[in-house]
């Protein structure tokens, strides 16, 4: 691993190097015994105070990438590519910031790939409970031979690394993980902790759950630039979030809370206040309120009003545009765009199929009165 990044040794970064390029990291080797380009941390304490590295594959030799990527995002996990994963080709992204205790938040980016990891590998390593949201792409484990479960894009992961895997990523994929120990869950859990399926279902019917998905994608967005102490607040952030998501689904097994009509409520709100927005959409809505594609349709769906999300969108647009026609002295272009509408033609059918008039004929109906 050491031909990765030649030359390099101790703290490591681009005040240093002048731009790192495979990997770069902000601690010494007396602050955290494992440094990246030694290999996974397999074992080893924690960091002694919170810490940061980012990773690009590209930079990297093409029989080195994937290596390199397993060893700084997985962090204490071992395992293996498939035949499916073409390493040669493969190429990752992303950072990470870890904290005491084994906390640690990961943002990865990366082509298809697919591993596996045995139980002998899962016995060894890795005492730690991953919580993940995926943000593009898709993704398939199947745990201890079990059916295989999918996870869309917009929902939260559970995953253990004491358990043998085979995870397929079978698109390019964006996602994230808090990874906590399991002495967190176990103060929740005195007895056994639940499977990941039931931890996952906690936290995506949490009442936290949309405080949980915007933190994922605030960090996920932000958190390459930020300090380490910055870092290890974030950690810390997330944790207590997610730790009291879980708690509270223990103590509330038989509850399900609906979160569809507060999700309604911001989705409506984010639209009115986003009309003039050409690119507002399903999934800036959704990014913005803080829940999936599927959720958010499934809150519109319960409302019971017969539209959707993009109906939801063309109806506030045409009653702003009429608004506007009946009101302001301004022309119809300049309407339109006030209210996100970036094709005449399609605007004047829509508005006259709604309205039985033209918006020409409402402006003009309007100054005679």
């Amino acid at each position: 691993m050491n031909a990765i990044v030649p030359g390099r040794s101790g703290v490591q970064g681009p005040a240093q190097t002048g731009g790192w390029r495979a990997v770069s990291w902000s601690w010494s080797a007396q602050e955290w015994a494992w440094l990246p380009i030694a290999g996974p941390p397999l074992g080893s304490a924690g960091p002694s105070r919170p810490v940061s590295l980012r990773v690009d594959t590209r930079h990297a030799p093409a029989g080195d990438r994937f290596d390199l990527w397993r060893d700084v995002t997985a962090v204490a996990l071992d395992y293996l590519p498939t035949e499916h994963t073409p390493v040669r080709q493969f190429h990752g992204s992303g950072f990470g910031l870890f904290a005491d205790g084994g906390r640690h938040f990961v943002l990865s980016t990366t082509d298809p790939y697919e591993v596996r990891r045995s139980r002998r590998q899962a016995g060894q390593t890795a005492d730690e409970i991953s919580f993940g949201l995926l943000f593009e792409g898709e993704r398939w484990v199947e745990r201890d031979g079990a059916s295989p479960e999918r996870t869309p894009a917009g929902e939260f992961f559970v995953d253990d690394g004491g358990r043998s895997f085979r995870l397929t990523n079978p698109t390019a994929q964006r996602s994230a993980w808090l990874a906590l120990a399991r002495s967190d869950l176990a103060e929740i859990f005195p007895g056994d902790i639940p499977d990941l399926t039931i931890l996952a279902a906690m936290l995506r019917k949490s009442r936290l759950a949309p405080l949980i998905h915007g933190q994922f994608s605030a960090v996920a967005r932000h958190g390459g630039l930020f300090t380490d102490v910055e870092g290890g607040a974030a950690i810390a952030a997330m944790s207590h979030l997610i730790l009291a998501a879980v708690a509270a689904g223990r103590e509330e097994p038989s509850r399900a809370f609906d979160d569809r009509p507060a999700t309604l409520i911001a989705a409506r709100r984010y639209i009115e206040t986003h009309l003039a927005d050409p690119e507002l959409g399903v999934d800036s809505v959704a990014e913005a309120v803080g829940c999936s594609r599927a959720a958010l349709y499934r809150a519109f769906a319960a409302a019971g009003v017969g539209m959707g999300v993009a109906e939801t969108i063309r109806e506030l647009r045409l009653q702003c545009l009429r608004a506007l026609l009946e009101g302001d002295p301004v022309s119809v272009g300049e309407a339109a765009a006030r209210c996100g509408f970036s094709d005449p033609r399609a605007l004047q059918r829509r508005f006259k199929e709604r309205f039985g008039l033209s918006p020409r004929d409402v402006q003009r109906r309007t100054r005679t009165l």
